[in-house]
């Protein structure tokens, strides 16, 4: 998240902002607890991170629903492309 911050105004201007959520809390649940390998407790201080930062999906340009690797590959592509077409990133271009 630091980059975002950054003042650099060619960074600014080439920086693609995706946030990444999964479908549904039940499947959140699922891959955080997936490898059984924490605390309850440590487990729920990470669930309340993952909805805390959840929140700030609104401050990112994209938000993308994970699903399978094949989905998530082809959202990617589908974001940078539209990105790529954006005029304002014509200057961007080397």
């Amino acid at each position: 998240a630091s980059i975002r911050e950054n003042p650099d105004p060619g960074i600014q201007a080439s920086l693609v902002d995706v946030f990444v959520m999964p479908p549904s809390q039940e499947e959140l649940e699922a891959r955080l607890g997936g490898r059984g390998t924490e605390s309850e407790e440590s487990f729920a201080l990470r669930m309340e991170n993952a909805r805390a930062e959840m929140e700030q999906s609104g401050n990112y340009a994209h938000t993308m629903v994970s699903g399978t690797r094949e989905e998530d590959l082809r959202q990617r592509r589908s974001i940078l492309e539209e990105e790529r077409k954006r005029e304002s990133r014509m200057d961007c271009v080397l």
